[in-house]
């Protein structure tokens, strides 16, 4: 890993040290600062472009809820984790539901640096994020270009998914992954 493949938020205008004691004072959970732990979260393909400065993972809803975090764009909060039960799944990715800002399927020059990247290889692919619909479809939130990738060169592996969610209505309206296949 090297900085020219992860744009870094720059430190001039933070003291790190100064906002690392001003959140541990108030915030319960994992707060990681180190550069893996920080590249871990936003390397994965993901829409994130930036790797941040720090991590957080709150242990709980309420250790965030009501209250006020300036972090700008230098630290992530991920909220996924204290958000409730989550159920872990594995499915065909062919079978998932594209979501509606994403119903033309992964964007294609993405697919292709993911495909020079990793090929056929799931080794240490970051599992899916899905809500599942009210008809029991599942909606993918993030991984649309994982689940394409995995569908496209793999047919019929399946991939590991969490259910965050449900959603109020259904799902199946949506396109699915293999129906999007370039």
């Amino acid at each position: 890993m090297n900085r020219r493949e992860l744009p870094l938020v720059t430190t001039e205008a933070v003291d790190l040290l100064r906002l690392r004691d001003a959140l541990a004072e108030r915030f319960q959970g994992e707060m990681r600062f180190d550069r893996l732990g920080r590249a871990l979260y936003f390397t994965d393909a993901s829409v994130h472009q930036i790797v941040p400065l720090g991590v957080l993972l709150p242990k709980t809803a309420e250790n965030i809820v009501g209250r006020s975090y300036r972090f700008q764009p230098v630290v992530a909060l991920d909220i996924i984790r204290c958000m409730g039960s989550s159920e872990l799944l594995d499915v065909d990715p062919r079978t998932l539901r594209l979501p509606p800002e994403r119903d033309s399927g992964a964007d294609p020059g993405k697919l292709q640096r993911q495909i020079a990247r990793h090929g056929k290889s799931v080794a240490g692919m970051p599992r899916l994020i899905v809500y599942r619909g009210s008809d029991g479809e599942l909606v993918i939130y993030d991984g649309v270009t994982r689940a394409t990738r995995v569908a496209k060169l793999l047919p019929g592996q399946t991939v590991p998914v969490e259910v965050i969610g449900d959603l109020p209505s259904p799902a199946s309206a949506y396109p699915t992954v293999g129906e999007r296949l370039p």
